[in-house]
């Protein structure tokens, strides 16, 4: 179901959210966290701000540097949000539905998934430079009933199938 909902607004330029509902939400602590994962990836290779879609809105001026995205899951709910500042919303929403389907056509490219996975390892590792990254990641297995040290054996697992499918 696609909605829309515009609100007139005492703002310099105009600001958009743009929201996604996951309704696929495992039960499993250990398949939310995979379904995290994959959902990143999805996220990294759709929005990253290196990536196509990204350069294609900015050059073009339909969204500002600002524009960001984030994926959430928990037990009760699981959400992909893209946020930012355009002139014109709908057209920056037309303009990433019509590159999230293509996306869809085109596959994902295994360089850039593999490139993905070394980031994601990395960034995992060097979570534990900081006490603060610890307690956090800790208090989120703590809540959700995961397991810190799994994350990379779930990383491993993931395959461009897994991000194909869930596209």
């Amino acid at each position: 179901q696609t909605s829309y909902v515009e609100q007139k607004m005492q703002v310099a330029k105009p600001l958009f959210n743009i929201g996604f509902k996951d309704t696929d939400i495992p039960k499993d602590p250990r398949e939310r966290d995979r379904r995290a994962l994959i959902m990143g990836f999805i996220n990294d290779i759709l929005f990253s701000k290196s990536g196509e879609l990204y350069t294609s809105l900015i050059e073009r001026g339909l969204v500002s540097p600002g524009f960001s995205s984030c994926y959430s899951i928990c037990q009760s709910f699981a959400f992909m949000e893209l946020a930012g500042e355009a002139d014109d919303p709908r057209a920056a929403l037309d303009e990433i539905l019509a590159f999230i389907a293509k996306t869809k056509k085109k596959g994902i490219d295994q360089a850039d998934f593999e490139r993905l996975k070394k980031v994601y390892y990395a960034e995992w590792v060097m979570s534990f430079d900081s006490v603060e990254d610890i307690a956090e990641d800790l208090f989120r297995c703590v809540c959700e009933g995961t397991q810190l040290f799994e994350y990379v054996n779930i990383l491993n697992e993931i395959t461009p199938d897994d991000v194909k499918c869930a596209l």
